[in-house]
């Protein structure tokens, strides 16, 4: 006789384990948990309110402790003289005006703004001048690590940590200006504006930093002790301490990384003393600041740029500089081992390496002034772009363009500027490490190096690069007023100890057709359907040429100029609204009989502006 338990053991085996009345219950339980959760979604969604102040609440405080997590406060324009506590909730606080015109006055409290309950990103500041006028903090956070953001951080004064102080807190610091926050405490954590301290490790990025001070500490705008930071992207300007102006990094295990900063008038830029793990400055401009480190093995300084200023280590090994650029800058090594790689040292005087006590530099494939002992190893003037300006970017003529090694497990994927490394300096070439921070960035050059630069008599340059190759616009323009008087300078490409064949050309007008035209020298661009004979060479202006070395190419004599430096200048000529001028060059084969086996520029349109 067959039984109901029989059964139902052969319905499990026959629908894959389960009899119909327990798929029914486990339906059942399926649509009770899809309610429930669309449920609690539901009153999730209704819980998130918006708080308006001054219309709903007159205060924030009184907005704040009418909120939940998840709700936003949106403030007014209007100054609040009072304190700010988060009470330990996750919500939005941000002003409807901006930092101009909402202030948030702490009102002779300790801080204006307080977080210190566990709060995550999903906590936010945004959009207010935050300030006490007078002694205390912006903002103080323990424990907590919130989203500060858009805001204007000005005139707070504490022992340390003015502006923000940090501990144990991992916050996300974007988009603020700091100005004239001021500590004053010899035995506080280092730091004026930003103090992290005990086991912190936010993030810092795209800030303004100025006229920030700390007396008898340091890290005028920020200090790092017993914690970990990443500073990526701030400005740093005129601030102050008793030792690293701007950024000081001290007595930490932890990671800290600066990088993509730019450090101007603060003396010295970043100070590290005795970090412990990897600190990593890499990408940053320093211009006339310094950068001090004691103690800090196993650091890292990869594509930074220093104008005017200097590179001191001390009592550390371990330190690696690599593809950085030192102009009018001198390193300074006590007592530390400091390892160069790819990077140019250039100082004020012949002599811009100073190694004091038991300090060595061992450098290879750089380029150091007066000379220094390793592998390819040189001594030329590097040739940037334009020094006084602060340019530091290598010329297409360079000695230091490809003349840097692969040959190092800490070279960087980038330069400087972020573009990705090593490019080839040279036509069809391999791709090699320039010596610097910068990797030039016209990956095919013309054959044999063809530069010129419209210059404004009023003192504004505009770099313009005629190349032969794949690399380059086909067209560039290049804007002037009608009042300005353009002069072309021409770097004549070299080939062996004497120039190459080369001509400059100018036409009224604009390029009437662009086309690709494949010559034995290389890949070139037309900016005219005229093919390159001598018989049709007429309808072109030598603004400058060579071609008289080499009567046998057939083309078109021109007085040849001397050219001891290849330098040359075309007379000058005042444009007139409306004028459209366009330059092409011509590079030809001195090995060929044909006059027209030869490279083709891109083209340059000048166009004059009313």
């Amino acid at each position: 006789m067959r039984t109901k338990a029989t059964t139902n053991e052969q319905a499990r085996t026959i629908r894959g384990g389960i009899t119909a009345e327990e798929r029914w219950w486990l339906r059942a339980c399926v649509r009770a948990a899809a309610l429930l959760f669309m449920g609690l979604i539901a009153v999730g969604a209704a819980s998130a309110a918006i708080h308006r102040v001054p219309e709903q609440f007159p205060t924030i405080r009184d907005a704040m402790s009418s909120s939940q997590h998840g709700d936003t406060i949106l403030v007014g324009p209007g100054t609040y003289r009072e304190q700010v506590k988060f009470f330990g909730l996750e919500v939005t606080l941000a002003s409807t005006g901006g930092p101009d015109v909402t202030v948030i006055d702490a009102n002779g409290h300790d801080a204006a703004i307080v977080i210190q309950r566990g709060q995550t990103p999903a906590t936010t500041i945004d959009g207010f001048t935050i300030t006490t006028q007078g002694t205390g903090r912006g903002i103080l956070l323990n424990g907590a690590s919130p989203r500060i953001s858009n805001n204007v951080i000005r005139d707070n004064h504490a022992a340390s940590g003015a502006g923000i102080f940090c501990q144990s807190s991992s916050a996300i610091i974007v988009g603020n200006r700091f100005s004239e926050n001021a500590g004053f405490g010899q035995f506080s954590p280092p730091g004026g504006a930003v103090s992290v301290a005990l086991g912190s490790n936010p993030t810092l990025e795209g800030n303004t930093f100025h006229e920030n001070s700390i007396t008898d500490n340091g890290g005028g705008a920020i200090g790092i002790e017993s914690a970990g930071a990443t500073i990526i992207g701030n400005h740093f300007e005129s601030n102050s301490a008793a030792f690293g102006d701007a950024v000081y990094v001290g007595s930490t295990s932890d990671p800290v990384v600066i990088r993509d900063n730019t450090f101007r008038g603060n003396f010295v830029g970043v100070t590290g003393f005795v970090v412990l793990d990897e600190l990593t400055i890499e990408r940053n401009h320093f211009d006339g600041d310094a950068l001090e480190l004691h103690a800090c093995s196993n650091s890292r300084l990869v594509n930074n740029t220093f104008r005017g200023s200097y590179v001191r280590t001390r009592e550390m090994s371990g330190c690696r500089l690599i593809h950085n650029t030192l102009f009018d800058s001198e390193l300074i090594i006590d007592a530390a081992e400091v390892i160069a790689v790819n990077t140019i040292i250039w100082g004020q005087n012949a002599s811009p390496v100073e190694e004091n006590g038991s300090g060595t530099l061992t450098a290879r494939y750089c380029n150091v002034r007066g000379g220094w002992p390793g592998e390819e190893n040189i001594d030329v003037d590097p040739r940037l772009v334009a020094v006084d300006e602060g340019d530091l970017r290598l010329r297409i003529d360079s000695p230091c363009v490809d003349a840097g090694t692969l040959d190092d497990a800490d070279l960087p994927a980038n330069d400087v500027e972020g573009q990705a490394r090593p490019l080839p300096g040279r036509p069809f070439g391999d791709a090699l490490a320039d010596i610097g921070a910068d990797e030039m960035s016209i990956a095919h050059a013309a054959r044999f190096g063809t530069v010129g630069a419209a210059t404004a008599t009023f003192g504004s340059l505009d770099q313009v690069v005629l190349v032969n190759g794949t690399a380059g616009d086909r067209q560039r323009e290049v804007h002037a007023s009608s009042t300005t008087e353009i002069r072309l300078d021409v770097i004549a490409p070299e080939a062996g100890p004497v120039p190459a064949p080369f001509a400059l050309y100018a036409y009224a007008g604009a390029p009437t057709a662009t086309s690709p035209i494949r010559q034995p020298a290389g890949l070139g661009w037309m900016s005219f359907g005229t093919p390159l004979r001598s018989n049709h060479a007429p309808p072109y202006r030598a603004i400058w040429n060579n071609l008289g070395r080499f009567p046998r190419l057939g083309f078109p004599q021109r007085p040849s100029q001397p050219a001891p430096s290849r330098v040359f200048r075309a007379t000058p000529h005042t444009f007139q609204p409306g004028d459209v001028i366009t330059f092409q060059g011509f590079i030809l084969d001195q090995d060929s009989e044909s006059p027209h086996d030869a490279s083709v520029t891109n083209a340059v349109v000048l166009r004059v502006m009313p």
